[in-house]
């Protein structure tokens, strides 16, 4: 019962939208990551041609990537019962060193496609637990009312 008071009351101190910083720092943070993604989705397949020349390859990955989306409903527990801040930030640091670490491997002329079939499966599975964890925070971020412009 006290438990559902303290929610109450944080939902209350929530400011409007064109005072609510905190959302405002949330939005930035997403397209920083969205840049981020688009990049990754351009480089991937052109990484992919350039070790094998196949476009069997590129499936593959492609695959290995979407994958993980039948892990969906596990992500949604896990986004429940963590902070949902964190798990932003460790997916988004993971994806980064994974990438960083394909393009590292790239230009030093050492990556096999093995590491890529990996590393995409990995940028998955980080990506599904992104994405359900950033859904899942934007109610809590905003006021009802506001609910609709920031999705």
């Amino acid at each position: 019962m006290g438990d559902s008071t303290a929610r109450v009351e944080l939902k209350e101190e929530v400011p409007e939208f064109k005072k609510n910083y905190p959302v405002f720092r949330f939005i930035g943070g997403n397209l920083v990551s969205f840049f981020g993604d688009q990049i990754y989705l351009i480089a991937l397949p052109l990484i992919v041609v350039t070790i094998t020349g196949s476009p069997l390859s590129m499936g593959i990955v492609a695959a290995l990537e979407r994958l993980p989306i039948l892990i969906q409903p596990f992500t949604g527990v896990l986004a429940d019962n963590f902070s949902r801040k964190k798990i932003l930030m460790v997916c988004d640091l993971g994806r980064f060193l994974t990438i960083g670490t394909l393009g590292i491997l790239y230009i030093m002329e050492n990556l096999l496609i093995w590491e890529v079939y990996v590393a995409a499966f990995v940028v998955g599975v980080l990506t599904q637990v992104y994405n359900t964890s950033q859904f899942a925070s934007v109610p809590q971020l905003v006021q009802k009312k506001d609910l609709q412009l920031v999705s």
